[in-house]
């Protein structure tokens, strides 16, 4: 797999710094993120991941406090095992206990890796020709930017959510500008779907090395995609080949977890998973977590009976989400 061509970062030895002292890098609605060092890994840039007792949909409008990050943690662990097994490059290092893993610091992508077996959620808003529950052979891979869409805001109480332009702009500070009372004040676009431009890239010589020309355009992901409803048009940050590697990534990944799932007799519709660059050696990697927050699973095909998050969302008893996640932290354990 070929190496990024993001800017590089400066070398560290974190790891035999004897006045090292954690600090937070990243704290959100469902983990804390933190730098670490344990001496006994062979790997010098470590963050630690904390799960919380959290749980969140509809763009965090819907949150409550449940005791799932133990199976949050347990089935990310569990997965992440199970991947590096079947020689998977993964973020994972080591698990400290129910709630807490190590994992390789990242330059995690920003954007969330989708492959489907079958068409459900927000694919049929885009696709409305396609039938509930129906089957691709070869599955489908989209991509969906992490970044929130912000069309021009021209009058706001805070000036700096005043924009002469559009742009994109992390979803947790769009929330804190534009969403007021659980309704967006702004047509904000969360996790816009993002098709990849090849058409300037070939003019320029169609190098698969180069980012020369290689280009994504943004669209809603709640309405099909037609030229005209093109939100935004920005310059790639990876090369087509690193694209390619990503894609055979995701392939790799879906195929070994679907496969796994059906001896559970249980079919996975779909993943959502993000990938990334390790810090010490540039090499592109599975990152953030894999848990019941990331696939659609169905017992038997059957949809009434699924045990993935979009009970949650769907209204589902916090005893049932509960009970759902402990039956799927249950099969992961069985994974390895």
């Amino acid at each position: 797999m070929s190496k990024p061509e993001f800017k590089k970062r400066e070398k560290s030895d974190v790891t035999l710094d004897s006045s090292f002292k954690e600090r937070i890098l990243k704290e959100g609605k469902t983990k804390i993120v933190s730098t670490h060092q344990d001496l006994s890994i062979n790997y010098k840039n470590q963050v630690k991941i904390v799960t919380k007792d959290v749980l969140t949909a509809n763009d965090g409008t819907k949150q409550d406090e449940i005791d799932l990050g133990i199976d949050k943690t347990l089935q990310t662990c569990y997965v992440f095992k199970f991947l590096e097994k079947n020689k998977v490059p993964t973020s994972f290092l080591r698990q400290i206990n129910n709630y807490t893993f190590i994992a390789k610091n990242t330059t995690i992508l920003p954007y969330e890796c989708v492959i489907r077996r079958k068409a459900y959620g927000s694919m049929l808003k885009r696709h409305p020709e396609l039938n509930p529950g129906e089957r691709f052979y070869i599955p489908h891979i989209e991509f969906f930017h992490k970044n929130a869409y912000i069309p021009p805001v021209g009058a706001h109480e805070d000036s700096s959510a005043i924009m002469p332009t559009s742009r994109l702009m992390p979803e947790e500070r769009a929330r804190k500008f534009y969403l007021k009372n659980g309704e967006w004040t702004v047509p904000v676009e969360t996790d816009p779907l993002l098709l990849w431009n090849f058409g300037e890239w070939r003019e320029k010589g169609a190098d698969n090395n180069s980012i020369e020309g290689f280009k994504y355009d943004l669209y809603s992901a709640k309405k099909p995609t037609t030229p005209e409803d093109k939100l935004y048009t920005e310059k790639s940050s990876i090369t087509v080949q690193q694209y390619l590697d990503i894609v055979d990534l995701m392939k790799t990944v879906f195929n070994l977890l679907e496969s796994r799932w059906l001896d559970f007799g249980i079919e996975m519709i779909d993943l959502k998973i993000e990938v990334g660059y390790d810090f010490d050696e540039g090499k592109l990697i599975v990152s953030d977590v894999i848990d019941n927050d990331s696939w659609r699973l169905w017992p038997n095909g059957d949809q009434s009976k699924q045990l993935d998050k979009q009970a949650y969302r769907d209204g589902a008893s916090l005893d049932q989400v509960s009970l759902n996640y402990k039956k799927v932290t249950d099969c992961t354990r069985m994974f390895l």
